[in-house]
């Protein structure tokens, strides 16, 4: 099928109306899978909230002033079963001490109270970004539509956290360096996600921003120690192995990990060579990235790069991290509803709206994963539409020529 044909195919009637189907399936099957549940359980042992009885636990062990032994993987585990003792799963803590410091307070509420809250609040910081990306009236509700919102909330995992602090810092950059910086800055709790950065402020000289984020990160960091002291972020440090060989083992569940090592590592590439190629992919959508920053062309368009980018360069995150692909999507949409955009865009971004659901099960079944190589497509698909605003110097069209609302 042509890449025009896919794009006709996009309509905002059909965005609008499959959004709707979307959210009211995500939120049957969220009531179904609760009213499944029995001692707070599912029928395959896992907890209610999943991921999210590891922040909890590590809560409790840090608010006994044990926060280094959230990285035993047996202390971590008698904690959640002292949470919810008919929990059958393992879930480990191998989240940097600054992330420690935000799950702190969790344990002094309920469990299923910290995790409403948690993810209840996270969720509205991230709605309120992507409105403050898009004004159209039908925002909220793609946002919400988004496959990853459902995945994020299901697993209590941090994936709306992320969105709001890198979106919003993106979203003041421009306008507001010290702001946007100080913000950006704090995504040393989840560093990956951030290490690309600095070099945006380097290749951009924006030197307040670079200030800003440097003072926010450091003074997040100092209140570890201040908190904590020193010993969680040794125990990061020794613990930082064994992450790598339950993601190189398949110890961690591959089907959900959106890397190119993990792609590799399925058709039989070996380690070292995965591992290479990985970072060659990084280095590469990295440097356009760059490149982009230093070139004329849509600011929105390069920070939608800047988070696709930023995607590429770890090898272990897991599905409800592509809650980030919210952020260019809803960039690239925005972009689109002023300028025409290139053939195969459209098809793009509903590629974006569908991968964090879609080729999971196709991984489980055949073991090829195809999340890496579909994050590639939308890199390469915005990287085109940027080009296009570099040569059209980011004139706007006529109203009767702009295009469908953001689906993000």
């Amino acid at each position: 099928m042509q890449l025009k044909t896919l794009d006709e195919f996009v309509t905002p009637a059909r965005i609008r109306n499959y959004s709707v189907m979307l959210v009211v399936a995500f939120t049957v099957g969220m009531v179904g899978w609760l009213l499944s549940m029995h001692a707070d359980v599912d029928a395959y042992g896992k907890p209610f909230g999943y991921d999210f009885i590891t922040f909890y636990g590590q809560s409790v062990l840090a608010l006994q002033g044990r926060a280094a032994d959230a990285y035993l993987p047996l202390e971590i585990l008698a904690a959640e079963q002292a949470t919810i003792p008919a929990d059958m799963a393992v879930y480990f803590w191998h989240y940097p001490p600054t992330f420690a410091l935000l799950t702190l307070p969790l344990a002094l509420v309920p469990y299923k109270l910290a995790y409403t809250a948690f993810v209840g609040a996270s969720l509205a910081l991230y709605l309120l970004t992507i409105r403050r990306i898009s004004d159209h009236r039908w925002a909220t509700l793609l946002a919400l539509a988004f496959p990853a919102v459902f995945l994020n909330a299901f697993h209590g995992q941090n994936g709306f956290l992320n969105a709001a602090v890198l979106g919003f810092g993106l979203l003041w950059l421009d306008r507001r360096p010290w702001l946007g910086g100080a913000v950006l800055g704090l995504l040393v709790y989840k560093p990956h996600f951030g290490v690309l950065l600095p070099l945006v402020f380097l290749v951009t000289g924006n030197w307040r921003a670079f200030a800003a984020a440097s003072l926010s990160a450091g003074l997040f960091i100092a209140a570890t120690f201040l908190v904590f002291g020193p010993a969680p972020w040794i125990a990061f440090v020794h613990n930082m192995p064994l992450v790598s060989s339950l993601l190189e083992h398949a110890y961690l569940p591959w089907p959900k990990i959106p890397s190119w090592f993990v792609a590799l590592s399925y058709l039989g590439v070996a380690r070292p060579a995965a591992y290479a190629l990985h970072a060659a992919v990084a280095l590469v959508l990295g440097a356009a990235m760059l490149w982009a920053w230093r070139n004329p062309g849509a600011a929105e368009l390069k920070k939608a790069l800047t988070v696709l980018a930023a995607l590429a360069v770890s090898p272990y995150m897991f599905d409800y991290d592509l809650t980030l692909l919210a952020l260019p999507i809803a960039w690239v949409a925005e972009y689109g509803r002023r300028h025409v955009l290139p053939v195969g865009t459209k098809a793009a971004l509903v590629l974006a709206f569908a991968t964090p659901i879609v080729f999971t099960p196709i991984a489980s079944a055949v073991h090829v994963q195809l999340m890496a190589p579909a994050l590639l497509c939308v890199f390469i698909a915005v990287w085109r539409v940027f080009r296009a605003s570099e040569a059209a110097a980011g004139v706007p069209l006529p109203a009767a020529r702009n295009l469908a609302p953001s689906p993000a």
